[in-house]
């Protein structure tokens, strides 16, 4: 499938009465080969009102409720679960089963848990990848997520990506001597924009090239990362026992029952 193909379809996503929906498997067969994938409507509209709600205490209990132009405010980790809109999005069993098939896990390991607001305007973000740490990774170790709350258009917002650039990064046994790209590649790659509706999910392959498109409006999503417990990189096995360590101390009562499995160091038999 061609990244021309995958751009059309996600504007096709905007028009009342879009019906196309893949299989998991075309959707799994998707992100490995272009490296992104988008699921419309993951939300209805009494919970992406919610979402957004909950989001505005979270921001609100970390001493965010002013802003200012052009300000990102970040929120991580577990405190985000005891908001019940947001711990509902991590535990939507769409995201894990799609998680869990990309990266051949049957229980992955919930890595990052995250919320990002964007106040505009603000300038958008260089072309990167987020496993640009000077190695190859073992193929689909990890797979990030994004949950939109706001209709992003390639004018304000978009997310761009270069397809099929998530290969580059990986490991391969016909070419042991391989090497990572290099920032003159990523940054001159073709990138092409993501426009979706509010409730829009983004799967994606964390090691694809990409980019934001300077911010006109607000842009709210919450996203994480599930990744393999075993088949991991020299960072992400770092990371996987920075993460059980600091788990270790927090209650099991904290954590919403159905994300236990996937938030503590071991997955239950």
């Amino acid at each position: 499938m061609s990244g021309d193909f995958l751009q059309r379809e996600a504007g096709l996503q905007n028009l009342k009465g879009y019906k196309k929906m893949k299989s998991k498997s075309e959707i799994v067969k998707t992100v490995k080969a272009e490296g992104v994938y988008c699921l419309p409507n993951l939300l209805s509209k009494n919970e992406l009102d919610e979402t957004r709600q909950d989001l505005g205490r979270a921001c609100r209990d970390a001493g965010h409720e002013a802003y200012n132009a052009g300000e990102r405010t970040r929120l991580s980790g577990e405190v985000l679960l005891k908001y019940p809109a947001i711990a509902r999005v991590f535990s939507d069993p769409q995201i894990l089963e799609l998680c869990s098939s990309i990266t051949e896990e049957p229980i992955p390991f919930l890595q990052e848990i995250v919320a990002n607001r964007y106040i505009p305007p603000h300038p958008g973000i260089a072309p990167h990848s987020d496993e640009d740490f000077g190695e190859l990774v073992p193929p689909f170790m990890r797979v990030t997520w994004a949950l939109f709350l706001d209709d992003i258009s390639a004018q304000s917002g978009a997310l761009l990506y270069a397809p099929g650039t998530h290969w580059h990064h990986y490991l391969s046994k016909d070419d042991p001597e391989k090497k990572s790209p290099t920032q003159e590649q990523i940054r001159t790659a073709n990138y092409v924009p993501i426009e979706l509706m509010a409730g829009t999910l983004i799967l994606r392959a964390p090691e694809v090239w990409h980019a934001v498109a300077p911010i006109h409006h607000l842009r709210r999503y919450i996203t994480g990362s599930y990744s393999s417990r075993n088949r991991v990189s020299s960072w992400l096995g770092k990371d996987i026992a920075r993460l059980r360590a600091q788990r270790q101390k927090v209650k099991k009562e904290d954590i919403p029952e159905g994300l236990r499995n996937v938030f503590y160091s071991e997955a239950a038999p």
